[in-house]
C-alpha cells in the first residue's frame, strides 16, 4: 500500500499508470502515501488475516529517502481514477481510496 514512496517518479508513475489499467471500471484502490520527505529505514508489511481483518508490522531496511507525492500528482500518477476519500493520519501519511471511472 505504501509502495509508491519507495520508488523514483519514473517508476512510481509506471507503476501507477499499470495499476489503473488493471482495475475494472468503479474499481478501488487503497493507497497510502507519506508526506514528509523523511529517510525510510523500515518496510511495513501488511498480513491480510481475514475478508475483515488486517495486521501489519515493521522490518528493518536499506534506508531510502522518501519520495512525496503532491496532491496535484497524484491524477497523473493513477490516470482514470478519482479520489473517494483522502485523510492524513497523525503519523503524517495520506489514506487515499480511488476509484476507476
Amino acid at each position: 500500500w505504501d509502495l509508491f514512496d519507495y520508488l523514483d517518479r519514473p517508476v512510481g508513475r509506471a507503476l501507477g499508470e499499470a495499476l489503473a489499467g488493471l482495475l475494472h471500471p468503479r474499481g478501488v484502490l487503497h493507497a497510502y502515501f507519506g508526506s514528509t520527505a523523511a529517510e525510510l529505514t523500515y518496510q511495513t508489511r501488511f498480513i491480510i488475516q481475514s475478508e475483515t481483518g488486517i495486521k501489519w508490522r515493521q522490518a528493518p531496511a536499506t534506508p531510502v529517502k522518501r519520495t512525496v507525492w503532491q496532491t496535484g500528482e497524484l491524477s497523473r500518477l493513477l490516470p482514470g481514477l478519482s479520489t473517494v476519500e483522502s485523510v492524513l493520519l497523525a503519523n503524517k501519511t495520506r489514506e487515499i481510496l480511488l476509484r476507476k471511472s
